[in-house]
């Protein structure tokens, strides 16, 4: 995860135009210590994401900042989208790699969007690109054919919008 700090939090989590999830942890925290490799672990698996900061605050080096934030406890967590404003707001789901994971892929990320490409995989990049130079009646047709059950391309429905 990004190691953040009062001079980069604006820029990175509040500024960037990205989502963040952010763990706000105290070094001295046995709860902290012993979730710090799940969280090492959900910062590897967004590694690549565009549109997904993983963050961590060690608020015993940055106290103004967890004040700031209204930190209370540890460890804390946060996510931050358009939605949530400057505090974020606060996950209370499992305290693990795969709910961290779970949260992060069903509530943070967009997923594929027309108007954001680059968050999108190469396989769906290249049925975007293969649909574009399609007439209305071979888009009407494709819609039939996925809204008939084609499981394969099941993941076009969820961005049709």
């Amino acid at each position: 995860p990004l190691l953040l700090s009062t001079s980069t939090f604006d820029d990175v989590v509040l500024n960037s135009g990205k989502s963040a999830f952010v763990k706000f942890f105290a070094p001295w925290c046995g709860h902290s210590a012993a979730l710090a490799p799940d969280w090492e672990l959900l910062s590897t698996h967004f590694h690549h994401n565009p549109q997904l900061v993983i963050g961590k605050v060690d608020c015993t080096a940055d106290r103004h900042l967890c004040s700031e934030m209204k930190v209370e406890s540890f460890p804390s967590f946060r996510f931050f989208t358009e939605a949530t404003g400057d505090l974020g707001a606060g996950y209370g789901g499992v305290r693990d790699f795969s709910g961290f994971r779970q949260f992060a892929e069903e509530h943070i990320l967009r997923g594929c969007q027309l108007a954001v490409l680059q968050a999108c995989t190469d396989r769906e990049q290249a049925y975007v690109i293969k649909q574009e130079g399609r007439g209305r009646a071979e888009l009407e047709v494709e819609l039939e054919r996925l809204e008939g059950g084609d499981s394969r391309d099941a993941w076009v429905l969820q961005r049709k919008g």
